[in-house]
Formats: structure tokens, C-alpha cells, sequence
């Protein structure tokens, strides 16, 4: 053999060539079993948070908000509100008004605004006769680990640890679920997360005083960035629970104030638009509309669900519209003279005997009364 020395050099370049491939083999293995045990982890970490249920009624309706140009001052107010997150602002705004003064729209309006922003966390509206807030906080958890890296480590061992959790009492699931996770986390968010809570008034009566007590005194320990807007009636047992000896920011409706009143023409106005294209005779019918919109105003009392029950009301049924209105308006007290409930009766109790001639049939308008009490 001529040079021996060349067989080894070969031997050793070829020794070293098949290590260094060993060597990428098993990084390529582990990186391959890594990759298998993160996807495992994400798996699991994801079926625990699947077992987390959102509320039966857990979306808004955008198109359930507020008229374009209306309550703009309200909203605008609102959602600036919505975007503080200083330390020094309270974590509960609440906004209180008569039954049919619209709160309900003014959620809609907020949670549809929130989602544009993307700081939108859950919206709670009410579903029958009484509303339970069953779900809303292990809902609240499982959106803020999609929208909150850090908070989603701190969960995520909860629910593994008891799975009952997923089950347990709202009491049990906004302590296990979300306050002690986000007391967990070593750095706040500067990004504001908004649950939205609609006709809190409404809420079953037994669970009423324990969702009432979480709002003043535990909701305000949160980090500043978790928000609650909350809609209720004018009520004395929620003026007593939520008293301004706690944390809370307050919004009210006042029916008589020019915003009100500027807010309330302009629906009028836009529904009579929609009644002319559902009766198209009646734009001959109307002689002075200026005159006709005051005179509905000033029955409707500042109320946008007599607004909305009248002309829902004209919409569907046969006849001669414009002699509707007229009995309509005809008939009863004018809203200053007499209490929201007592107006909203005396109305409703007309509408449904003029249904039963007309339609044969009040179960689509007597049905405004028992779900729009907002």
C-alpha cells in the first residue's frame, strides 16, 4: 500500500462525518419529541379550557344596538371609560334607568364598539323571564386565556387540578377562575378586558345578592384592566346593594333631558320611514309630519319601547294605518301624568285588542313586554 496514512485520514474524516450525522439524527429526534410533547401539552391544555362553558346567552346582537345618531354622548362616554385602565379608575360602571328607556340597546351599542376594539371579553344578556349568571365566569376565564398568554399559564393547572370546577357555583368559578389566576400573574395588562352584564335587575332572585355582592366588593380588587358595564333598572334592592358607599361608577337616563328627547325624535323619525315603505299610501296620508312626530314624543314619555311597540305594532297589522296612529295616540295618558309601568300597560292592553281584530293574533307584540323590560 503506498500510503497507509491516507486509509486512516480517510477513516478518521469518515468516523467524524458519522458522528456529526448521529448527532443531527438525535437532535432531529428531539426536536421531533419536543414538538410531539408541546402539541400533547397545547391538546390538553385546550380540552381543559373546552370544558370551560360560556353563558346560554353570551353575544351581543348588533343589530339590537342603538339608531345611528342616537345616544352618542352616552356611548362615547362609555367607552372611554371602557378604555382606562389607571390604576386609580373603578372596575364597575353601572347604568341605571326606568324599564323601556333602552339600556338594553346602549349594551348592544358597547359590546359591538368593545369587539371593533378587540377588548371585548364577554357579554352577558338575558335569556327568559330571570337570567342566572350561571357560566359567566368560567366563560370570562376561558376567553381571557385566548386573549391573555400570562393569565392562560396561571389557569391552566386549575381546572386540571379539579375538574369539578368547570361545574361549580359562579361564586366558585370567579374565585378559582379568574381572580386567583389573575392575581398570579407578574405583570398586569395595559389593554382593557370588558364583560358586559345586561339587566342585572333581572337576575334570579337567589342568585341576585351573590352577583350583586361580587360587583362592589370583589370585581373592584382586580388588576385595573377588567372592566364590568352593567345595565339595570331604576330598583330598590339593586339601589341598596350597589350603593354609592362602594366602587361604582354610575351613567343614568334621565327621560326628560334634551339628549333624550333629541335621541327619541330621531327614532321616530326613522320609523316612520321604515312604516311609509311597509305602508306606502301613508306618505299621502300625513299631513303635517313634523306635527305627528311631536305628538308621538310627547306620548311616548321619553320611552323608546313605546316608540318601538307602536310602530312594530303598525307594521304588521291590516287596516288604515294613520287611523292606528290616531287611535293610538287618541288613547290614554300622556307619559308625564302617569308611572312607565302604568303607561307601558295601558299600552300594551290596547295594542293587543287591536292585534286580536286585525292579525287574530297579540303573541308577537304582547311578547315585547316580557322580554324587552330594559
Amino acid at each position: 500500500m503506498k500510503n497507509p496514512n491516507r486509509i486512516d485520514d480517510l477513516k478518521k474524516d469518515f468516523n467524524e462525518t458519522l458522528a456529526s450525522f448521529q448527532l443531527e439524527i438525535n437532535l432531529a429526534i428531539g426536536a421531533i419529541a419536543n414538538n410531539q410533547d408541546r402539541l400533547t401539552h397545547e391538546v390538553e391544555n385546550s380540552s381543559v379550557l373546552n370544558e370551560l362553558k360560556y353563558p346560554v346567552v353570551a353575544h351581543h346582537d348588533s343589530t339590537q344596538g342603538c339608531l345611528e345618531g342616537t345616544r352618542a354622548d352616552l356611548i362615547g362616554h362609555s367607552m372611554a371609560w371602557c378604555r382606562n385602565t389607571g390604576n386609580g379608575e373603578k372596575r364597575v360602571l353601572l347604568l341605571t334607568a326606568v324599564a323601556g328607556a333602552g339600556k338594553t340597546s346602549v349594551a348592544h351599542s358597547i359590546a359591538e364598539e368593545c369587539k371593533k376594539e378587540r377588548i371585548l371579553l364577554l357579554s352577558f344578556f338575558k335569556a327568559g323571564e330571570q337570567s342566572r349568571p350561571d357560566h359567566m365566569f368560567s366563560g370570562m376565564a376561558r376567553s381571557l386565556a385566548t386573549h391573555d398568554p400570562l393569565y392562560r399559564a396561571s389557569l391552566i393547572s386549575t381546572p386540571q387540578e379539579d375538574p369539578t370546577l368547570s361545574t361549580a357555583p359562579f361564586v366558585t368559578q370567579f374565585k378559582k377562575l379568574v381572580a386567583e389566576p389573575l392575581h398570579l400573574k407578574t405583570s398586569p395588562s395595559d389593554r382593557s378586558m370588558v364583560v358586559i352584564i345586561d339587566a342585572l335587575d333581572e337576575c334570579d332572585t337567589e342568585a341576585f345578592p351573590r352577583l350583586a355582592n361580587m360587583l362592589r366588593k370583589e370585581v373592584p380588587k382586580l388588576p385595573p384592566n377588567i372592566k364590568f358595564f352593567v345595565t339595570s333598572r331604576q330598583f330598590d334592592l339593586v339601589n341598596r346593594f350597589l350603593s354609592p358607599d362602594f366602587p361604582i361608577d354610575r351613567l343614568s337616563i334621565n327621560l326628560s333631558d334634551d339628549a333624550n328627547v333629541h335621541d327619541c325624535t330621531v327614532y321616530i323619525q326613522s320609523q316612520l320611514r321604515e312604516l311609509k315603505g311597509v305602508h306606502p299610501d301613508l306618505k299621502y296620508r300625513i299631513e303635517d309630519e313634523e306635527k305627528l312626530v311631536q305628538s308621538i314624543l310627547e306620548r311616548a314619555g321619553g320611552l323608546f319601547i313605546w316608540i318601538s311597540t307602536i310602530f312594530r305594532y303598525m307594521k304588521i297589522a291590516n287596516g288604515d294605518p294613520a287611523r292606528m296612529l290616531k287611535k293610538l295616540l287618541d288613547a290614554g295618558e300622556n307619559g308625564s301624568k302617569v308611572s312607565t309601568e302604568e303607561m307601558m300597560d295601558s299600552l300594551y292592553t290596547l295594542v293587543s285588542t287591536a292585534s286580536r281584530r286585525s292579525v287574530g293574533d297579540c303573541g308577537s307584540i304582547r311578547s315585547t313586554r316580557k322580554s324587552r323590560k330594559d
